[in-house]
């Protein structure tokens, strides 16, 4: 259940060598292992850097006799992205593995057929993954989008008329509904990571969301785990019935060089009583 598979993950990264070994223990690992990914505790409604470490713990912190090295004592001060990361880095993700869980909601079938066809292992993305400097010296990451060109052969979606009732939903705050207005799909759609905004899915539904646990974690000297958590709640345009669900986003950043990083991501979405019911990774490499 919701198993991806982990090896086209990791032929991204760079082999390690026996004088430098590094086994990562992150939330990537326990989402693409063995089992059915489980939703996490949430543990906290705003951004922060957790320091823990898989192979030893902070000598200060009394919860372990191990002694930590200089270079890792640096990492656990960290308290956002590294400054030196602030920037845009461009690049391309790839979708590595897709899985969709049978049966879907009704009142999501048709939508999810769609991504179900359009996500395929393989496809390419490009995207801007924005680090911006925020105040007290802190650097957190943007929403990302990555986009995506639908199939040449793909029928595109119907375009939607927009009303009195579904205005509010389209329309941005001080446009005015006139008649005969419609929302035309274009060739392009995107794969939303790390996003709370409310937004409109490939099948024209309003989502709303809610953050419920935004941990940024430090697995290793330049490698950096965000997990985002998000309450969704997708009103129907055709019927206005409400369906509520949970979504993960895992971005693993290894910065392999001054204008290179590995990015690795999974995307998760569970239901209301957060059983995964489908689960996207991508991996690629963005510069500056």
């Amino acid at each position: 259940m919701c198993v991806l598979c982990v090896v086209l993950m990791l032929e991204f990264q760079r082999p390690a060598t026996s004088a430098n070994p590094q086994v990562l223990k992150g939330r990537i690992e326990e989402v693409t292992g063995p089992g059915e990914a489980r939703l996490p505790e949430f543990k906290t409604m705003t951004p922060k850097l957790d320091t823990r470490n898989q192979q030893g713990t902070n000598k200060q912190t009394g919860t372990s006799g191990a002694t930590v090295s200089t270079e890792k004592a640096a990492l656990q001060a960290q308290t956002s992205y590294p400054i030196n990361w602030e920037g845009d880095w461009r690049g391309q993700l790839q979708i590595m593995a897709a899985k969709y869980l049978e049966p879907t909601p009704a009142a999501l079938r048709d939508e999810i057929e769609t991504e179900r066809r359009v996500n395929t292992p393989g496809r390419a993305g490009k995207s801007v993954f924005r680090f911006r400097r925020m105040p007290l010296n802190k650097v957190s990451l943007d929403p990302v989008r990555v986009e995506f060109s639908y199939p040449r052969n793909m029928k595109m979606p119907e375009p939607i008329e927009i009303t009195n009732q579904n205005a509010s939903r389209f329309l941005k705050h001080g446009e005015t509904l006139e008649e005969g207005m419609t929302l035309v799909p274009t060739r392009s759609y995107f794969i939303e990571m790390n996003n709370v905004d409310s937004g409109i899915t490939l099948g024209g539904n309003l989502v709303s969301q809610k953050v419920m646990r935004n941990d940024v974690r430090a697995l290793a000297p330049k490698v950096i785990e965000q997990d985002i958590v998000t309450y969704s709640v997708e009103e129907m345009h055709d019927t206005n019935q409400n369906y509520a669900s949970y979504n993960e986003d895992v971005l693993r950043f290894t910065m392999l060089n001054e204008r290179t990083i590995l990015v690795q991501a999974v995307t998760l979405s569970y239901d209301s009583h957060g059983k995964c019911d489908s689960s996207l990774s991508l991996a690629g490499y963005i510069y500056r």
